[in-house]
């Protein structure tokens, strides 16, 4: 009889995803997505930061044209689910479900997300030419909206942290009279920057800002 043939088959192996080879090394603390009612969702007891009406319209208007583009983040507890980034959007929105990604992190964790994850995102740098090519380019129905990206054109120019130029910290105590001065620099500052606006250079895109009520012409002599 004919012997068989017999197939000598390769096992199956799953390539991995390109962007799981990127990461390797760093966890994945997303435990699942999940859409839940607002008003269920427990403010986290150490949240420090505080929501101004500007801002509260700002939020409303950017729901009501676009809506909930993305997740605010919370933790399982024992009383149900604890928000960690997303507190205003869960205010503004106490009976309707929005999405929730669910994280895998201990309480102590959840306290430095807390503590970093707006500062990390403020860390970022403008670069005033493509903001001023982005805000011609998209048109906004929204009062509040619009204030804040005229404000967000204003700003002046981030400057890069350098840690060699901090100071040594100082070991006195703050006074009373320290704070008062403190205070003042800024209401000085404010007061000045409310008063200047910001102009962005056709050509080379670079922005700079002026006082409206200084005279820039160059006199002879």
């Amino acid at each position: 009889m004919p012997k068989k043939k017999v197939s000598k088959k390769r096992p199956r192996t799953e390539k991995k995803p390109a962007a799981e080879k990127k990461v390797a090394g760093i966890r994945d603390r997303i435990v699942e997505l999940r859409r839940v009612p607002a008003g269920e969702l427990k403010a986290h007891p150490q949240n420090w930061r505080r929501h101004p009406q500007g801002q509260q319209d700002a939020m409303q208007g950017l729901l009501a044209e676009i809506g909930f583009a993305g997740a605010v983040l919370a933790r399982e507890t024992g009383d149900g689910l604890e928000l960690i980034d997303g507190h205003l959007r869960a205010e503004l929105a106490p009976d309707q479900e929005i999405p929730v990604l669910v994280l895998d992190v201990t309480e102590a964790e959840a306290a430095k997300l807390l503590a970093t994850f707006d500062p990390v995102g403020r860390m970022a740098e403008t670069d005033a030419g493509a903001l001023a090519t982005l805000m011609a380019e998209i048109e906004i129905d929204s009062q509040a909206l619009q204030t804040m990206l005229d404000g967000l054109a204003l700003e002046p120019p981030t400057a890069p942290f350098a840690p060699d130029l901090v100071p040594e910290t100082s070991t006195r105590p703050v006074s009373p009279e320290d704070l008062e001065r403190t205070q003042e620099r800024l209401d000085a500052n404010l007061a000045e920057q409310q008063n200047l606006y910001a102009v962005v250079c056709p050509n080379c895109a670079s922005e700079f800002f002026i006082d409206p009520k200084a005279d820039y012409h160059r006199t002879e002599g």
